[in-house]
């Protein structure tokens, strides 16, 4: 593990690679370069030209990163000031909307719950022999040339065309490779 090391008579350094730096370690690195600066600390120089970006070993990818950890930071969120009429507002809309999620969730199980027992009657309905087989899941996958329906209605005769230039040519040997 490494660590990024801050001396106080050059203010606060800027990591030349934060990809060797653990998450937490960079994220408290930025917090302590925060708080340097909102101290009046000195300023870390300026961005390097584009050239002398150029010019860094393209394994490491500083202002990424930095700009990655930054984002990291949490940010604070101020206290959001309601009226008491905003208030009630945000309590009713938070019922409706609880209310209306769960009469959706109530409809969804009624619903599953009748598939399954239209499941179970239909397997009830079947002989014996075919209930124990019908009990078993089918955890086969899809065949390969399964038919996926479309939006549209099949153009006549489309089929039967494609296959008849598939076979055409390979007929001539013009195969793609």
């Amino acid at each position: 593990m490494h660590a990024a090391v801050l001396h106080s008579n050059m203010g606060p350094q800027t990591v030349l690679s934060l990809s060797h730096i653990p998450v937490a370690a960079a994220t408290q690195l930025i917090t302590l370069q925060k708080a340097a600066f909102a101290k009046g600390a000195a300023k870390p120089a300026s961005t390097p030209s584009k050239s002398a970006k150029k010019a860094k070993d393209p394994g490491t990818n500083d202002t990424r990163a930095q700009k990655f950890l930054v984002a990291l930071v949490p940010q604070e969120i101020g206290d959001l000031k309601l009226s008491e009429e905003q208030q009630a507002e945000a309590a009713a809309r938070s019922k409706e909307y609880s209310r209306r999620k769960m009469a959706q969730h109530r409809e969804w199980q009624r619903d599953l719950t009748t598939k399954i027992k239209l499941r179970e009657a239909a397997i009830a309905a079947l002989p014996e022999v075919l209930r124990t087989a019908a009990r078993q899941p089918d955890n086969e996958p899809f065949p390969a040339s399964r038919q996926m329906w479309t939006l549209t209605p099949p153009i006549p005769g489309f089929q039967e065309q494609q296959q008849s230039a598939t076979a055409a040519t390979f007929a001539k040997g013009n195969r793609r490779r």
